[in-house]
């Protein structure tokens, strides 16, 4: 029950529904899971890779463009990831005082 409380908590921050930003950090931790989901967004929506794809090149510069990509959403999901366990830890805190 608690973690389906955290993943909905999670989704409205991330899609920028969140609750009330706290204080001054949480709200930059909640701009952190913002830029993180934007950084996989650039990666996901890689024109480079699109182009690639569809005008029919090689293999080769297909999968490269898709490897890079892959790398750039895998980045922006981890700095989303760190940013939404930095906001959970530090709420945790601030429950504790």
């Amino acid at each position: 029950m608690l973690a389906a409380r955290a993943l909905v908590r999670w989704g409205r921050i991330i899609l920028g529904r969140g609750e009330a930003k706290e204080t001054i950090g949480e709200g930059r931790l909640v701009d952190g899971v913002k830029m993180g989901r934007n950084i996989a967004l650039i990666g996901l929506l890689c024109p480079f890779f699109w182009v690639a794809l569809f005008s029919g090149a090689d293999a080769a510069k297909v999968r490269f463009n898709a490897i890079h990509s892959g790398g750039v959403v895998l980045v922006g999901l981890a700095w989303m990831v760190k940013s939404l366990v930095q906001i959970e830890r530090a709420r945790r805190r601030a429950q504790r005082e």
